[in-house]
């Protein structure tokens, strides 16, 4: 008998981690993720930096600031610099056309723009696979893989009040729900929540526990929970190799589609707003 539990102590994160890296190493092989974050100091004053997750070929930005355009363009070529040799190219998306604008400008090509996507109005999706410049520069630029203590700070605190200048909201909680058959963990599903949505970031069951409807039960517990606190939309991504299909069946539609993510599949963006 299979009993489901809301994990707000994330007792059995690691299991659905494994079960859900079991899954994806049989079409990706082992792969390893990562982080960098790149810092331009101007006489003991940040006026830029970026952190960026990378894996499955591509790095993504995840938090940005930047004085002005030319302290963009060194980061980004310090960044391409780093990481051509091992990844295809740089991801971004934004909902923001001023940010947006400031990327295409330095190298990035527009992918798609979205529009009333959740709670956005607009949503902007562009890469970066080749750079021509090593952009030369005179200030200090530090690359690292671990965060440095005080200049991400400075970077949290920059992203932050962009964010409030731009209205955009950060996540306010996560979430867990997990499958049981008596204490093992056979699935599970998680995520973070946001103003008017959820995001769906795992999924996974056990290889001996399919076509139990197992899958389907952990993500009806991610609606309820997305009605109970009075969220309009949930979100998520999946590629080739894993789940499309059965979203589609739950409701979800495809707003956008990556090629390479990781090499050789493609990557889907779905959505579904809750009626």
């Amino acid at each position: 008998m299979i009993k489901y539990i809301k994990d707000q102590d994330k007792k059995f994160e690691q299991d659905l981690i494994k079960h859900l890296r079991g899954h994806n190493e049989k079409f990706t092989g082992k792969v390893e993720f990562k982080n960098l974050f790149v810092y331009i100091v101007d006489k003991s004053t940040l006026i830029g930096a970026i952190s960026l997750s990378c894996g499955w070929n591509w790095a993504s930005m995840s938090k940005v600031y930047y004085k002005d355009i030319e302290i963009l363009q060194v980061l980004i070529s310090k960044v391409w610099h780093h990481i051509k040799s091992d990844y295809l190219g740089i991801k971004f998306f934004s909902p923001i056309k001023e940010r947006y604008d400031d990327f295409i400008s330095v190298g990035f090509t527009h992918q798609i723009k979205l529009e009333k996507l959740g709670e956005y109005e607009e949503f902007y999706y562009a890469k970066l696979t080749s750079l021509k410049e090593n952009i030369d520069s005179n200030l200090e630029v530090l690359v690292s893989d671990k965060p440095h203590d005080i200049y991400q700070k400075q970077l949290d605190e920059k992203e932050e009040a962009f964010e409030k200048k731009y209205g955009l909201q950060d996540k306010t909680n996560e979430f867990m729900f997990i499958a049981l058959d008596g204490e093992i963990c056979v699935g599970g599903v998680s995520g973070d929540i946001y103003e008017n949505t959820i995001y769906v970031s795992r999924l996974a069951v056990d290889p001996l526990y399919k076509n139990q409807k197992i899958g389907s039960k952990l993500m009806s517990l991610v609606e309820e929970e997305a009605k109970i606190r009075g969220l309009k939309f949930i979100e998520l991504g999946t590629t080739e190799f894993q789940a499309r299909p059965f979203y589609e069946k739950l409701g979800y539609k495809v707003v956008h589609e990556m090629d390479d993510y990781p090499k050789g599949y493609k990557c889907y963006t779905l959505f579904k707003e809750l009626r």
